[in-house]
């Protein structure tokens, strides 16, 4: 690695935004600025300690104050009809869902996030995000996400057996690319969505509000890319109803964890 070759910082109108260091062997810190006070006090740092190939093995991130940060934390607010109303992700990703007959008007902080239209099926047909993109969706008749249309191209075609899902495709480079998926058998009781189609928007998060279609009725057990060598595996931690309350992903040795916490709307 010769890191004299890179910029290791990002300025903005003479403002330090970010700062990379490798000083210490093994590990790269990454220290943000709070631009709104002229880029004077830290606003956030990231230790990311590599493994002997130079792959991020784990991460802490703290604030400017040192008490530790989330990652990524989705805390989900409901109405009485049980649609979601409100998703807390992280400061500055605040986002509130007004529901209006078959039209959804999403903020972020206030701010113009996404306008939905509601399908005869009530899942969303039609997004319209903050930079005037159109998607379109289109499901089979048993509410299963099949077509992603972005600005009237088709940019992914899912495929589904079993009410699984178990192909899905995008295009990058001008080359068509599929992921194929395997599942356990194991019932996917309280229908966590982290199987879906990831060439366009939604994002993963977005898809767990219920709004675009259903999940796979099983959970999965691995994913790969068809011109790829390495698969992700799947292990799952469940409570006593068989709720799962973390997911364990490991794709060739690094491993990503999401982890559930419910509660029951009465």
């Amino acid at each position: 690695r010769i890191v004299e070759e890179y910029d290791l910082s990002w300025k903005e109108s003479g403002t330090l935004l970010y700062q990379l260091d490798y000083t210490i062997a093994n590990e790269i810190t990454v220290t943000t600025t709070d631009i709104s006070d002229g880029g004077s006090s830290l606003l956030r740092k990231i230790v990311a300690k590599l493994d002997e190939k130079g792959r991020m093995k784990e991460a802490a991130e703290t604030t400017y104050d040192g008490t530790p940060r989330l990652r990524s934390e989705d805390i989900c607010t409901y109405d009485s009809e049980g649609r979601v109303t409100h998703i807390y992700r992280e400061e500055g990703k605040d986002y509130t869902l007004v529901y209006d007959g078959s039209k959804i008007t999403m903020t972020n902080s206030g701010n113009r996030y996404a306008e939905m239209e509601l399908g005869a099926n009530g899942y969303v047909a039609k997004m319209t995000d903050e930079w005037d993109d159109v998607r379109e969706y289109a499901y089979d008749a048993k509410g299963h996400m099949t077509q992603i249309k972005k600005n009237g191209e088709v940019v992914s075609e899912i495929a589904w057996e079993q009410e699984c899902l178990v192909t899905w495709t995008r295009t990058r480079d001008g080359e068509l690319q599929t992921k194929n998926h395997t599942y356990t058998g194991t019932p996917n009781t309280n229908r966590i969505f982290n199987i879906h189609s990831e060439a366009s928007d939604p994002s993963r998060w977005l898809y767990e509000t219920g709004l675009f279609g259903k999940p796979s009725v099983y959970l999965c057990e691995s994913s790969k890319w068809a011109h790829s060598e390495t698969a992700s595996v799947y292990t799952y931690d469940t409570d006593d109803n068989g709720c799962v309350v973390k997911e364990n992903k490991n794709y060739g040795g690094d491993m990503e964890y999401f982890e559930y916490t419910w509660e029951k709307i009465e």
